[in-house]
């Protein structure tokens, strides 16, 4: 006890200091209520991408009994990515995992769809397509855009030949 006394007199050691949130908490209709503790943040999904949503989606519905790690490979994400966004998803309420209690492998579980995750796997899927559909008409613009240019450039060869020569 004399080391920290002394330490901390030195300057070594700080006192530590709590802020504490005011103990009421106005709620989106005005009124004002008590909390004990404050809720824990939702998870967003929606840092993942298009892409990415739509393939977890797609890969849970398809494979459920599919572990993190093979998900994370599927996916090209690191694993704590994956359990972040599985985490997410269970939170939002669109899987829920069930653990197999008669499995030899007691962490064994699978990822079933509710009817909310359901809807919002139509959604993911609904925007990746329009995402590759705007990509697509892009690219299509691009190399329409690139024809025409070889076309002008091919046809002034003599051109060509006296820029370079």
């Amino acid at each position: 006890m004399r080391a920290y006394t002394a330490w901390r007199q030195r300057g070594f050691l700080r006192a530590r200091t709590f802020y504490r949130r005011a103990p009421w908490v106005r709620t989106l209709s005005g009124r004002v209520s008590h909390q004990t503790r404050a809720p824990a943040p939702a998870t967003p999904i929606f840092m993942l991408d298009d892409d990415t949503r739509y393939r977890l989606f797609r890969l849970l519905a398809e494979h459920p009994r599919i572990s993190q790690r093979e998900l994370a490979n599927a996916l090209g994400l690191s694993l704590g990515k994956t359990n972040y966004s599985v985490r997410a998803l269970v939170e939002r309420g669109w899987i829920k995992v069930q653990n197999f209690r008669n499995s030899d492998n007691k962490l064994a579980y699978a990822y079933v769809l509710t009817p909310n995750g359901v809807s919002a796997k139509v959604r993911a899927t609904v925007d990746f397509l329009r995402s590759k559909q705007a990509e697509f008409e892009r690219l299509e613009g691009e190399i329409e855009q690139l024809r025409q240019e070889i076309a002008a450039e091919s046809s002034e060869p003599e051109r060509q030949r006296s820029l370079f020569n």
